[in-house]
């Protein structure tokens, strides 16, 4: 339960061998499914992180629905970014490929060292071969970073 601690608690409790799982009252097996996570994102190291060339923006991490990126206050401001506000990105990846990407800026979050974090949702979807693509990447030329941030199981102790 230990390699939880990085993250989060887990705090489901697990069923005792032949014994129904509760739920809460109101809450349906469905739902509990349509909680998780529908697309893997891939998450970028900062200096192998590709960057939104029109925005002067570093991306976080990529799904084939969304893009989670950072840039200053200023820039932010520069670039008046809202929340409902459709974008156009041009994203510039670690082989040159280039992506002309619009969206819709669903959410913005501020931290306190002058950085605001949007989360932008595509209007045509990345294809998932791409995101593939850059995945094996990151695994390849960051796999000690890939093997904190993709944990397929948990370590042994």
């Amino acid at each position: 339960m230990s390699w939880f601690n990085d993250k989060q608690q887990d705090r489901r409790k697990p069923a005792k061998e032949g014994e129904p799982v509760s739920l809460p009252p109101g809450v349906t097996q469905d739902r509990r499914k349509s909680q998780r996570r529908e697309y893997f994102r891939v998450i970028y190291p900062i200096d192998a992180s590709p960057e939104i060339t029109n925005l002067n923006a570093k991306v976080i991490d990529i799904s084939i629905k969304a893009v989670r990126f950072e840039l200053n206050i200023t820039d932010a401001e520069k670039a008046n970014l809202a929340v409902g506000k459709t974008v156009d990105m041009q994203l510039k990846f670690h082989n040159g490929e280039q992506k002309d990407i619009a969206g819709v800026i669903v959410r913005q979050l501020e931290d306190q060292f002058g950085k605001r974090t949007f989360v932008c949702l595509f209007v045509k979807e990345l294809s998932p071969q791409f995101v593939n693509k850059e995945q094996a990447y990151l695994i390849k030329h960051f796999p000690d970073f890939c093997q904190k941030t993709f944990l397929f199981k948990p370590p042994t102790e």
